[in-house]
């Protein structure tokens, strides 16, 4: 049976204020991802609504709150670039980005840590990341 926008929305309310059109076009496209034949058949869905919520969370800026807003020293606020990853106070330094450490475990050199870094940056990609970790775990090669 096919995911409907209205299973993502039920699964993961905090989406709920996203367009349907958006939702289903984010749904075929981690559907697309997600082969039934190499996923445990149980996580299949689950994988494939986690992926999805992350590209609707993507569209939408910041894990699907809209994007996210930072308030200067003197009171202005701005919109930043995504999440606050790192702050010092020593000379002001701010970094912005994805949220955990990229997985060195996914087995796909850089590009695969690149995205399973970008994964990191919402609750669904996370999600996401643990569903994939155990249809594909880790091997040891002695």
């Amino acid at each position: 049976m096919p995911i409907e926008p209205a299973d993502l929305t039920a699964r993961y309310p905090a989406l709920a204020a996203a367009n349907a059109g958006l939702i289903a076009l984010c749904i075929g496209d981690a559907a697309s991802e997600v082969d039934r034949a190499m996923w445990i058949d149980t996580d299949v869905d689950r994988a494939t609504m986690a992926l999805a919520a992350h590209y609707v969370a993507a569209a939408l800026g910041s894990a699907g709150g809209g994007p996210q807003f930072i308030t200067l020293p003197g009171g202005t606020t701005v919109e930043t670039a995504g999440a606050v990853s790192a702050v010092a106070v020593g000379d002001v330094k701010v970094a912005f980005g994805a949220k955990g450490a990229p997985s060195s475990s996914s087995g796909g050199g850089a590009f695969s840590e690149a995205y399973a870094g970008d994964l990191a940056s919402t609750p669904y990609g996370l999600e996401f990341l643990r569903l994939r970790a155990r249809s594909f775990p880790a091997v040891a090669v002695a």
